[in-house]
């Protein structure tokens, strides 16, 4: 059900709020996040900028030892790559859980899922952090037959989970914000008639959000608590 142009402003507000409140929960991890990489993959990142601006016109040796830890044990994980299996319960029909996992491995083999999986582990070895997204998608511009897909997030750090979420998962999490920044020119091809908003960087949320000549698009999440009445037969049907 399409919802009215008050019900959308308040969801805007809501999601700008969630932003908030999770980018505040989460700036020392999502700082953390960003040195680890830096100190493992950027040239110079070992050494603090305090340190490389008195030493300036001297040398700066660094030694990356880390690199080489870190693609060992993504090396192992390739290998040895980790696999969904359905195994049926105690009255649980075997044969189907196996077309269970038929289905799911078909899914990740058109998905290219070891690339998006290996993508997502690399970030969690050296930042300790990765995601990747689960979708269904349309399977052709003139159907309305869907299929599921696995979807790689190219930077963890666009993804809000809710910071009351306390499962490994998020999947207790009640909402969550996908962001990414496009060019301005891709957003008025994408989205021709839509406006995007001017965000002030003054305003609370500016700096998370504003960036110079690129527009952040955003995918709001979230969970709507409403009541069922359930009832359960004789037979045990509900």
């Amino acid at each position: 059900m399409a919802l009215t142009q008050k019900e959308q402003d308040a969801v805007v507000v809501e999601a700008k709020e969630h932003l908030m409140e999770a980018a505040a929960f989460e700036s020392e991890f999502r700082s953390k996040f960003v040195e680890d990489l830096r100190f493992t993959y950027d040239d110079g990142g070992q050494w603090e900028d305090t340190v490389k601006n008195a030493r300036t016109g001297r040398p700066c040796y660094t030694f990356n030892r880390t690199e080489g830890a870190i693609d060992q044990v993504i090396g192992d994980q390739r290998q040895n790559r980790p696999a969904i299996k359905i195994r049926a319960g105690e009255d649980g029909d075997k044969k189907i859980a196996n077309t269970y996992s038929g289905l799911i491995r078909n899914i990740e083999h058109r998905s290219h899922a070891d690339t998006i999986y290996d993508h997502a582990f690399q970030y969690a070895v050296a930042a300790g952090y990765g995601v990747w997204r689960v979708l269904h998608e349309f399977v052709a511009d003139n159907s309305f037959n869907q299929d599921i897909t696995i979807g790689e997030v190219s930077n963890p750090l666009t993804v809000y989970f809710d910071p009351k979420a306390t499962d490994i998962c998020k999947r207790d999490g009640r909402r969550c914000l996908i962001t990414e920044l496009i060019p301005e020119d891709e957003f008025k091809e994408t989205y021709p008639d839509k406006l995007p908003a001017d965000f002030s960087t003054d305003q609370p949320e500016g700096p998370v959000w504003y960036q110079e000549k690129e527009v952040r698009v955003a995918e709001y999440y979230r969970k709507i608590s409403r009541e069922r009445e359930l009832l359960l037969m004789s037979d045990g049907a509900v």
